[in-house]
């Protein structure tokens, strides 16, 4: 058996402490409860409770509701942290060297957390239902526990570390070489401030979907702004310079995380961003259908822009990486995005510059003091 785990790379992974465990499963619930937040701060800026009927009656109707699928929810997490724990806790992976185990336990790691802390969105429906429905309140009284036990198992997974200490070492030295080329690559490429692209694709977004749209059909009669939809018209002027920019903040993270030397990670989170840009139109055609259907019409132009900036971002990475300079122009959508992405592709490599710098130092440190491997504290 010994012979076999050597020949087929298993080892024990290494820990890090319960205190980092804590600090990124709580980072996570964090990054999930922003869009509740904003709902409720919405709700208390609205002075003359005009947005109420359309965003609070709704939060409250799905919470209400939410307890016929939350049960099984937390039924499906529960079965992939039970998978994760085997596979992890009880070594019960063998894939070939450790290399590629280490890559395989990265994945299972964040399996293990991420989908717990995607729950908490739901577990805030529930709690706002469970004020006004006493199925939703009893829901809430077992919902509770069961989650803060799941995220108690989240912390436990989060404390373990895909190698050991060797390897850890091994990988840390490669993260640093490959800092270093990061920021000489990115070093002189045109770049421009995120918060520029963010208000210039906000307003066009507000533009497209909504003004042009509004005042063609208003000129033209072709459908004028009916009485009988309650919906205050600040909410999707507002929705449409929300959604905008935020799109636009949503592919300057997918073109930062294609510059200049992808991982196989970052390809696949520049792949997951834009996915989720599109899902952005499709909250404008909920809210749009609702208050003014022509201005669809505008939201399947911000498609095909879109479609235009997602092959430009993937252009310009392609010359970053095979020519070292950009593509695109600076006063168009593309080049806004893209520039941006450099901006912020730069900034992150000048941070990973320095924390690979002391993770590198630390794991040097782990490695003079002889730490056992797998048998690293905890507290």
């Amino acid at each position: 058996m010994g012979k076999r785990a050597a020949v087929m790379g298993s080892f024990a992974p290494a820990r890090t402490s319960v205190r980092s465990a804590i600090g990124l499963v709580v980072s996570m619930v964090a990054v999930f409860c922003l869009a509740p937040t904003l709902i409720k701060v919405a709700l208390m800026f609205d002075r003359s409770s005009t947005a109420e009927p359309f965003l609070g009656d709704s939060v409250l109707r799905a919470g209400e509701q939410i307890t016929e699928y939350l049960g099984w929810g937390f039924g499906v997490v529960a079965t992939v942290q039970f998978g994760v724990l085997v596979a992890i806790v009880g070594g019960q992976m063998a894939l070939g060297d450790q290399e590629q185990e280490a890559d395989v336990r990265s994945f299972l790691l964040a399996l293990g957390v991420l989908p717990i802390t995607a729950l908490t969105p739901a577990m805030f429906l529930l709690t706002v239902g469970a004020t006004r429905s006493a199925e939703a309140g009893t829901a809430l009284v077992i919902a509770v526990p069961v989650y803060l036990t799941m995220l108690a198992i989240a912390v436990f997974i989060a404390t373990f570390e895909p190698g050991p200490e060797s390897l850890l070492l091994k990988r840390a030295q490669k993260r640093k070489t490959r800092a270093d080329n990061r920021v000489d690559t990115l070093d002189g490429l045109p770049r421009v401030n995120p918060a520029l692209a963010l208000v210039a694709c906000g307003v066009a977004h507000l533009l497209v979907c909504v003004v042009i749209p509004f005042v063609i059909a208003r000129n033209f009669e072709w459908d004028p702004l009916p009485t009988v939809r309650p919906v205050p018209v600040f909410i999707p002027i507002a929705g449409a310079l929300v959604v905008g920019a935020f799109s636009a903040f949503i592919l300057i993270l997918a073109s930062a995380s294609q510059k200049p030397d992808p991982t196989p990670l970052d390809v696949m989170s520049s792949w997951v961003f834009v996915a989720l840009s599109y899902s952005m139109d499709l909250v404008m055609t909920m809210l749009l259908s609702v208050w003014l259907p022509a201005a669809l019409l505008g939201v399947l132009v911000v498609v095909i822009a879109r479609t235009v900036v997602v092959v430009g971002i993937r252009r310009d990475a392609k010359k970053i990486q095979e020519e070292g300079r950009a593509a695109g122009r600076g006063w168009t959508v593309t080049g806004l995005v893209t520039r941006a992405g450099t901006f912020v592709a730069a900034r992150w490599a000048d941070a990973e510059l320095v924390n690979s710098a002391k993770h590198l130092a630390r794991m040097e440190e782990r490695a003079r003091d002889g730490a056992q491997m797998g048998q690293g504290r905890l507290f």
